[in-house]
């Protein structure tokens, strides 16, 4: 799964929960209520987020980072696209 360029998408999977419950019941039903590794998904979903706001890899608002080299773009869009 990938929360980061579809994190709307998948935030909303439980479209009776708002987008933060939503999130938190997907890494809780995935960790198997194992603390260490929701630890590692919240961290790895929290990454991939932050990729997806602040670099122009889905938003294309001029304050977003450029990504100037075409293989830091494959290896960021690979990265979230892999983890979904």
């Amino acid at each position: 799964m990938s929360l980061g360029i579809n994190t709307d998408n998948h935030k909303t999977y439980y479209p009776n929960l708002n987008k933060q419950k939503s999130a938190n019941k997907i890494v809780c039903e995935m960790s198997n209520k194992n603390e260490v590794c929701k630890t590692l998904f919240n961290e790895e979903f929290t990454k991939l987020t932050k990729i997806g706001n602040e670099y122009r890899i889905r938003h294309h608002e001029t304050d977003k980072i450029d990504i100037i080299d075409r293989n830091y773009y494959d290896y960021l869009w690979l990265y979230v696209d892999l983890s979904g």
